[in-house]
């Protein structure tokens, strides 16, 4: 069971460390981009300590607890014909390292491009040139008053009002 902890734990931290990296530009949006995605990456960030702590400590401590040492390592002809595929994949990408590597080269370059064309904000501006305003009065304020603090110009509230 050690030697599974052990060998696993490097991949562990190292994916948790990796989505967490990717969070990080997240911190840095300000205005409502900030606002919106702050708490969200925040969360993320938190769980995924959490997890990983608990990767390192409890669940070695857990599996040891309840499996024991009634792990026996076995293969299925499930997993066979998974690795066999693999194996052909790989010697397949090996023989043409050229090919790929190439491939590899023009789908990095097409994305640097794709990423010169992206735009700059991630959240559209919500500034639409309106204003809303809401007048507040004290609960004491007659009709006849609240008409004519509201209109624009006197004479159309002396007007209005009988």
């Amino acid at each position: 069971m050690f030697l599974a902890s052990k060998e696993s734990r490097r991949a562990l931290l190292f994916g948790q460390l990796i989505i967490m990296v990717v969070y990080l530009p997240i911190f840095a949006l300000t205005g409502v981009e900030g606002k919106m995605f702050h708490p969200m990456a925040f969360t993320v960030v938190a769980a995924l300590v959490g997890a990983m702590i608990l990767s390192v400590t409890f669940i070695p401590a857990a599996v040891a607890l309840f499996i024991g040492n009634r792990v026996s390592e076995k293969e299925t002809s499930c997993s066979a014909m998974r690795s066999e595929s693999m194996r052909r994949s790989w010697d397949r990408v090996m023989s043409a390292k050229a090919v790929v590597l190439s491939i590899a080269a023009v789908a990095v370059v097409l994305c640097g491009l794709i990423a010169t064309r992206m735009g700059s904000e991630f959240v559209p501006q919500l500034n639409e040139g309106d204003l809303a305003i809401q007048a507040l009065r004290i609960p004491g304020t007659s009709l006849s008053q609240s008409i004519r603090h509201a209109a624009p110009d006197r004479r159309d509230a002396e007007r209005e009002v009988p």
